[in-house]
């Protein structure tokens, strides 16, 4: 059994998972946002196909949830937060570079289970840093905060499952510096 969490401020979906006790995150929604694509379902066949390893591993990364939509219940492929971090580093989209580089710096284990993962003051303040309007950011976390904190406690997110969950492709500062190709 899962619930769906609405898309806060039009972001990404996530589905809490009773069964496993996980937060998922629909791939397609992170994909469209980092990439402002019109069709995240072909770029990912896109990324899968040049990237040999992340087309093995796809499987592993990969587990169908329901999602509740506005069309109703829908299967959708998801993830959890530490296995979309190999997603995100396979992305080839230019404004997205900088929370790319934010991603590989932590050096996470797509594998690893979530709620061990703690991220460093650090870290989040080099996310930070990648952002348009860090005020903007800081009271969209603490509302969507403040939102979680009404429900169960088990449901809590991590820190990184908090940054997936408020992703809007306006948050980021465009890299200009190198060449980066996108599909």
């Amino acid at each position: 059994m899962a619930i769906t969490e609405r898309a806060f401020d039009g972001a990404v979906r996530s589905v809490w998972n009773f069964d496993t006790k996980r937060w998922y995150f629909v791939l397609n929604d992170v994909v469209q946002v980092l990439t402002n694509t019109a069709d995240a379902y072909d770029y990912t066949k896109k990324m899968r196909k040049a990237d040999p390893e992340l087309n093995s591993l796809y499987p592993a990364l990969v587990e169908t949830q329901e999602v509740v939509t506005s069309s109703g219940l829908q299967i959708m492929n998801c993830s959890t937060a530490s296995r979309l971090t190999r997603f995100v580093v396979a992305i080839r989209a230019k404004n997205a570079k900088p929370f790319i580089y934010w991603v590989k710096s932590l050096q996470l284990d797509p594998m690893v289970n979530e709620r061990k993962i703690a991220l460093s003051s650090r870290s989040m303040e080099e996310f930070y840093r990648l952002l348009n309007n860090k005020k903007q950011w800081t009271r969209r976390r603490d509302a969507y905060l403040q939102a979680l904190d009404a429900g169960p406690a088990i449901q809590t997110k991590n820190s990184l499952e908090v940054v997936f969950s408020l992703l809007n492709g306006e948050d980021f500062i465009p890299h200009t510096k190198g060449r980066f190709d996108s599909f």
